[in-house]
């Protein structure tokens, strides 16, 4: 398939591969069909030499977003029928891309999925909360993770269709009555809204494929192209927004704990009471950011942490440990969404030459430095 795919094509033309499946794209200006037919005869050439043989009696074509030609493609003998809509590793795409045969087919398989879950609730089976939420992520979200790509490109009533698969997910995960908000359920279950979701797997998508290709660059061309490289990728998601950068700092040896949240204007430390866990110093660096952020504007928040471990802790349904502490989180998390703005927790990797992370790293251990609080301070709780 490799051999496949390096062929020599028209420019405009791409031969994508997955496993034993090929898709063929034509673009650009010129005759399209013309091009797409030699292209074809490349390809039946070069899989003779392979001695491979193409399946072209389940083989289809589609003009996207034009009417079909006159003329006929040929492979290997076999004219494949022009086709309204094909679907093409488990995705159905549709000659005018608004992919609403996807989107159907996507809400009857998670439907049908659903109505199992519903038969989970029953006082014969009696699943609890953590089974049910578990069975929802890894059977019917992961059909629209799988699916991201296309749906960012969906009208607002699709997208509307789409939420109400997840609102009666939650509604049967909670037991919540058919009034009870979507906002109200989403704090509960701690699941983000699918659209928001999506939005957030096509944007780490591409900024792994943008990431890829300027570091290779970055690397080989000095530390001031790779720290913009690495600032671009950090801020590429989130243009416009209020950006944090965020850190906790221990002292092993002394004890001494801080912990300190930075943006582009403002630089708020906080000495936490000695002997503190990291992960207890990530979470206040974290809460100092959010509270600053009230009386700010911005429709977007977007912290950036290099700490896995409270990412991680703030997605616990269920938290088991500094509740205290991640209470108050989601509480300012709570009342930024109540004000209609979104929030953004990023993980990034630490000491990569991102000046803000490690500014914020500095930052933290000159709060670390500072004088002891009073013995009666504790760490934030929740209001």
């Amino acid at each position: 398939m490799e051999q496949l795919v390096a062929l020599p094509f028209h420019n405009g033309t791409i031969l994508l591969s997955y496993a034993d499946d090929l898709a063929l794209l034509v673009t650009g200006r010129g005759n399209k069909l013309r091009k797409a037919q030699q292209a074809l005869d490349i390809i039946s050439g070069k899989c003779e030499d392979l001695v491979l043989k193409i399946s072209a009696e389940k083989s289809r074509a589609m003009m996207v977003r034009a009417a079909d030609p006159a003329g006929q493609l040929c492979v290997q003998g076999v004219g494949p029928a022009w086709a309204n809509s094909y679907q093409y590793l488990g995705v159905w795409v549709d000659k005018w891309l608004s992919f609403t045969a996807h989107v159907a087919h996507l809400r009857e398989r998670a439907q049908a999925r659903l109505n199992v879950m519903r038969a989970m609730t029953r006082l014969t089976a009696g699943t609890t909360f953590s089974v049910l939420r578990l069975y929802f992520v890894l059977s019917v979200r992961s059909l629209v993770d799988y699916s991201a790509p296309v749906l960012t490109s969906l009208s607002r009533s699709q997208q509307e269709r789409l939420e109400v698969l997840q609102n009666t997910a939650m509604r049967t995960m909670l037991e919540a009555p058919r009034w009870t908000s979507a906002c109200v359920m989403q704090n509960e279950t701690r699941l983000m809204p699918l659209t928001t979701r999506v939005e957030q797997i096509v944007a780490c998508r591409m900024a792994e494929g943008l990431a890829h290709r300027r570091l290779r660059l970055a690397m080989t061309q000095g530390n001031d192209l790779r720290h913009h490289t690495l600032m671009a990728v950090a801020r590429m998601s989130e243009p416009g927004g209020a950006i944090y950068y965020i850190d906790g700092s221990v002292d092993p040896e002394s004890g001494r704990t801080g912990a300190a949240a930075i943006t582009a204007e403002t630089e708020l430390l906080e000495r936490t009471p000695d002997y503190c866990f990291t992960l207890q110093t990530e979470l206040v660096a974290i809460h100092l950011g959010l509270e600053h952020t009230q009386n700010r504007e911005e429709a977007t928040v977007v912290l950036h942490t290099d700490s896995r471990t409270a990412w991680q802790v703030l997605q616990q349904p269920r938290p088991s440990s500094n509740v205290g502490l991640v209470t108050a989180i989601l509480g300012s998390l709570q009342s930024l969404t109540a004000q209609g703005r979104r929030v953004r927790l990023h993980w990034m990797p630490s000491h990569v030459g991102v000046r803000g992370n490690e500014s914020a790293d500095v930052a933290a251990r000159r709060a670390a430095g500072a004088p002891p609080p009073p013995r009666d301070q504790t760490l934030p709780t929740g209001r």
